[in-house]
């Protein structure tokens, strides 16, 4: 038994850092590769100042399945929260904000939930988001309405 254990207290210490080092399941690695499209997609569609609505309920579509491949990744989120704005869908973009800054809570995320809650009529709460955000990072300030 001794020698069992010992060599499970090995072998957990570098699963872990192999799990940091990027070694990513194959649902991840789907997961990911859909928000990279969905991504450039999204980009190329602002940089040519197009609101696809077909193409954005199909984002919503893939993304969902995204965040059900990895739950853990708040990109996805973060993303579904951007299509929900570009549908002035602020309540479900304040939602999809919400689930990502439960995740990881990022001040860019914070900023954008600002930016669903101030759309949303929600001033009170879209202040507070914003300190919030140059809480976490002061460089932000510049960025944020007083």
């Amino acid at each position: 038994m001794k020698g069992r254990t010992a060599r499970w207290i090995a072998v957990v210490p570098l699963a872990l850092a192999l799990g940091y080092l990027g070694f990513r399941t194959a649902q991840q690695r789907e997961a990911a590769q859909v928000r990279r499209q969905v991504e450039a997609v999204s980009l190329a569609q602002e940089a040519q100042g197009k609101r696809v609505p077909t193409w954005v309920a199909q984002s919503l579509r893939d993304l969902r399945r995204a965040a059900e491949l990895d739950p853990l990744d708040p990109g996805i989120p973060m993303l579904l929260g951007g299509q929900y704005m570009l549908l002035d869908r602020p309540r479900e973009a304040i939602e999809a904000y919400e689930a990502a800054l439960a995740l990881e809570p990022r001040p860019e995320f914070y900023l954008n939930l600002a930016g669903a809650l101030r759309q949303a009529g929600e001033d009170k709460a879209a202040k507070k988001a914003s300190r919030q955000a140059v809480v976490l990072d002061w460089r932000l300030r510049k960025h944020v309405s007083r």
